[in-house]
């Protein structure tokens, strides 16, 4: 029985200090933070919309390719493209439907955990974006690789232009994949660990002066 009463007492004890732990975050670093994490809740709005245009793209470029194919190379594509459009749109759709919002009210250490899951799962989707992309590519390569095989039966002379495209598509996915991975990624955990640093701190990061071109002014005439 005395063990159990230690237990219920340990219980007891950490739920009070928990109510116990007020919210000391001045004014200047709440506004801080909630101005951080409302940019990130507008861009990732922004790049959901930009997302969800680019998938119904990609599934008319895909109807259109299925429309008007040639051999069994570019209805293959057009259709690993178009199931791919539409697993990524529903991907996308879904993961933005329950975006964490972290809570004031609750004890310091809960709102600030809550702050870095809400840039660690944008992150981690981010890094899993070439795995939801590659199975576009994959279909954009084999509706190419339909046009080359139709142009070498043909006799085109042009088959450098075929080239030229595939070269282009691994460009678009390398530039994704870097936009994604190394700056998204980059920038995210920037903004991250610059507010965790205010609130750990209790100091928002200092504005940098702003500077004139040629010497037309100082940081002191704002």
């Amino acid at each position: 029985m005395s063990t159990q009463w230690e237990e219920i007492r340990e219980v007891w004890r950490q739920e009070q200090e928990e109510q116990e732990e007020a919210m000391s975050v001045s004014a200047e670093v709440m506004s801080y933070l909630d101005k951080g994490t409302g940019k990130l809740d507008a861009d990732v709005a922004e790049e959901r919309r930009a997302e969800m245009l680019a998938c119904l793209g990609g599934i008319g470029i895909a109807a259109a390719v299925y429309a008007f194919a040639d051999n069994a190379v570019q209805i293959a594509g057009a259709i690993l493209m178009g199931a791919a459009a539409i697993l990524l749109g529903g991907h996308v759709w879904l993961s933005g439907r329950s975006i964490l919002q972290p809570d004031p009210t609750t004890s310091l250490s809960a709102y600030r955990a809550a702050i870095a899951a809400k840039f660690d799962r944008q992150i981690r989707l981010l890094r899993q974006g070439k795995y939801w992309a590659l199975p576009v590519f994959l279909g954009l390569l084999a509706w190419q690789t339909g046009e080359l095989l139709e142009a070498i039966e043909r006799g085109d002379d042009r088959l450098w232009l075929g080239g030229a495209f595939t070269v282009l598509l691994y460009a678009v996915l390398i530039w994704s994949t870097w936009r994604n991975e190394v700056k998204g990624v980059r920038d995210l955990e920037r903004r991250r660990d610059s507010l965790l640093r205010a609130f750990d701190t209790g100091e928002t990061p200092a504005k940098p002066p702003r500077t004139y071109p040629l010497g037309l002014g100082s940081a002191d005439n704002d």
